[in-house]
């Protein structure tokens, strides 16, 4: 499967679309695709934020203020 896009849900999931078709990707808009929600499962950990290209190659994140716990 090839990414296409994703975005953020309102529950701060991320939701990844997904694009399958032959080795040319050349199915358009007919194609078939899936979406994918990606969850944490350990809302105690910090989360990010915010995030920002610093240059470019490079993307930095910021995340609240929740304590971080040892594993």
């Amino acid at each position: 499967m090839l990414t296409i896009d994703c975005c953020v849900a309102p529950d701060g999931g991320l939701v990844v679309a997904c694009h399958s078709g032959k080795p040319d990707w050349g199915t358009g808009p007919t194609g078939r695709g899936k979406l994918f929600k990606i969850d944490t499962t350990d809302r105690d950990r910090p989360q990010p934020v915010c995030a920002w290209p610093a240059g470019p190659r490079e993307v930095r994140v910021a995340f609240d203020g929740r304590s971080i716990r040892s594993c």
